[in-house]
């Protein structure tokens, strides 16, 4: 019985430390790995060996993306619905300006998400790829609403000189 308890304990301690964390540094330095804390120090174990980090230069230890991620789902869902209703909006200018809205809205979300999976990159979170992709589709196709919009105006993309839109130039 005691060689099953300390077998388990074992595995309950190695489960512990394997998963990895992102240690935040007060000098706004990431570092993901395994974290152990040793009360006066954080050791993190990453690819590249052992560091060393004292307690008083460690602002916090994340355990887990959703703590990066903030509010982006909610983000993400309003630039769908940014994306719908341009769509409906009959007025050019408007429909660019509330497309451009969605789309930095939609940078940001890819931004956070890209930066989490490069900090979490555990197979376990395979839920970022496949949200970072939905975001990059989503970019694509508010770039393309915008520049087929743009597209039928040429002079917006390549204004001429002096206001003129074809012919000759008078002097």
């Amino acid at each position: 019985m005691v060689k099953i308890w300390r077998a388990g304990s074992i595995l309950l301690l190695l489960a512990s430390t394997l998963s990895a964390d992102v240690v935040l540094l007060k000098s706004g330095q990431k570092v993901s790995g395994r974290v152990v804390d040793k009360g006066l120090h954080v050791e993190v174990t990453t690819d590249r060996g052992l560091r060393t980090f004292l307690r008083d230069e460690v602002e916090d230890v994340i355990e887990h993306p959703k703590e990066l991620l903030g509010d982006t789902e909610k983000i993400f869902e309003e630039a769908k619905k940014e994306y719908s209703e341009a769509i409906a909006i009959a007025d050019q200018a408007e429909r660019n300006t509330k497309l451009k809205d969605a789309i930095e809205k939609v940078r940001t979300v890819r931004e956070t998400l890209a930066t989490t999976r490069e900090l979490f990159p555990e197979d376990k979170y395979a839920d970022l790829d496949v949200k970072l992709t939905q975001a990059m589709q989503l970019l694509r196709l508010l770039r393309e609403r915008v520049t087929v919009d743009l597209a039928k105006k040429p002079e917006m993309i390549n204004p001429r000189p002096g206001g003129a839109t074809g012919g000759a130039a008078t002097s």
